[in-house]
This record gives C-alpha cells, sequence and structure tokens, in this order.
C-alpha cells in the first residue's frame, strides 16, 4: 500500500511536467477551442469542425522525434473512440458496420491510420469535496521514448532521475531498497510490546529532455458557451 502511494506520486510529479504547456514548443501544441474540441461538456456533443485522428496525425508529422505512444485520460479516450469522424474512419477504413472491441480498435488506429499507440491512465487522485479526479487531465499528450538504448541521436521526452544508493546518503539514518528511502523505528505506545513505524519516500527528479520531445493537445474534453 506504501508503494503503491509513493507510486501514485510519482505518477502525479510525471502529468505536472508532462501536460504543462511550458513543456513544449508552439509548434508542437495545439490548443483546441469550441470547434475543434473533441467533447464539449457544455453541451455534450463534439465540436462542429472536431477531428481527433486528424489532430493527432498533424501534430505527428510536426514533432522532431516521432511520438512513440500517446497518454489519455478515460474521459479523453472515450471522447476519442465515440467521435463520429473516429468512427468514420473505422467505417471506411475496415469496411465493419459495428464499433470493434478496444483492442481491435487500436489495432486499427495504429495500423491503418498510423496513429501511434494510445495509453489509458485510470489513476484517480483525491479531489477537493470528496471528490476523485483522474490524475492526468483533460490534455492530450505524446511522448517519445527510443526503441532501444537511449544514444547520443535519440532521447526520450523526460528522464527520472533517482538516487540509487551509491555515494553519500542526502540523508542520515536511512537505507536505500529500490529507488526509495526507508527508516524503521520502534513505537513503544503500541501495546505491550510495542511496535515498529517504517517511513518511506522517494528522493527523485523529473527531467524534461527538450521542448521538442512531445506533443500536446489541450482542450480535448472541455467545456464551451
Amino acid at each position: 500500500r506504501v508503494t503503491r502511494i509513493m507510486d501514485l506520486a510519482s505518477e502525479i510529479r510525471t502529468q505536472t511536467l508532462l501536460q504543462a504547456a511550458t513543456s513544449y514548443d508552439a509548434s508542437q501544441t495545439l490548443t483546441l477551442d469550441a470547434n475543434t474540441t473533441w467533447l464539449n461538456t457544455t453541451s455534450g456533443l463534439p465540436g462542429p469542425n472536431s477531428n481527433p485522428i486528424k489532430n493527432l496525425l498533424t501534430l505527428q508529422e510536426s514533432v522532431l522525434l516521432d511520438v512513440s505512444q500517446w497518454i489519455f485520460n478515460p474521459t479523453v479516450y472515450n471522447a476519442f473512440i465515440l467521435h463520429p469522424e473516429t468512427q468514420k474512419y473505422i467505417i471506411n477504413k475496415s469496411g465493419t458496420p459495428s464499433l470493434p472491441n478496444p483492442q481491435q480498435m487500436m489495432g486499427l488506429f495504429e495500423g491503418l491510420f498510423g496513429v501511434a499507440p494510445i495509453k489509458k491512465a485510470t489513476a484517480k487522485r483525491l479531489g477537493t469535496a470528496g471528490a476523485h479526479p483522474f490524475i492526468w487531465n483533460n490534455t492530450a499528450v505524446g511522448i517519445h521514448y527510443p526503441d532501444g538504448t537511449p544514444t547520443g541521436q535519440d532521447s526520450t521526452t523526460a528522464y527520472r532521475f533517482r538516487w540509487n544508493g551509491t555515494g553519500d546518503s542526502p540523508l542520515k539514518g536511512f537505507s536505500q531498497r529500490d529507488g526509495f528511502f526507508v527508516r524503521t523505528i520502534p513505537v513503544d505506545h503500541r501495546g505491550m510490546l510495542g511496535g515498529y513505524r517504517t517511513m518511506l519516500f522517494t528522493y527523485e527528479d523529473l527531467k524534461l529532455v527538450s521542448t521538442f520531445g512531445g506533443a500536446r493537445i489541450a482542450n480535448a474534453v472541455a467545456a464551451f458557451l
């Protein structure tokens, strides 16, 4: 449970960096409006001139490093697969009158349309007033990572640096296990025999390599009047 919480906290930091407008060059960012949003939550309808697949392919053409994967939260993912233009592509390209299952659909996008694989980020966080919003907001993000070991000719969108236990520890009295700092201390007030409390946290630094290393689509799902 503790490591799961730590992983969620790390994902929040990753999301904050990768979905920020300042993390991408203007040429690799697309900001949708009321006419082009995939889903206007005010009306419950897509923008009249919206075309999700066109948006993805346009950005994939403009980036300097190929988009290896798109990241959508479930709200954006559902707006994408249920969009009339997306379904029109499926019918025209595959000749099927019915909506394929998610696995078949992803194969169509990648094989016939040239869209990079899509990762659905389902993790949630505790919000205000008892709400549990998705960690990843309604901005679609495209990231790049090398097929093999990174070289001087290729890189990834961002790197996570963690203290690996070598050299001087930045903190005293802690051990290091699998990238986590761990400290166990006795707690005498827990019953007759007492007990122990374990504290765990990370010492990591997430760094963006370049503002040309990914793509961003803002307002994929948004409220417009």
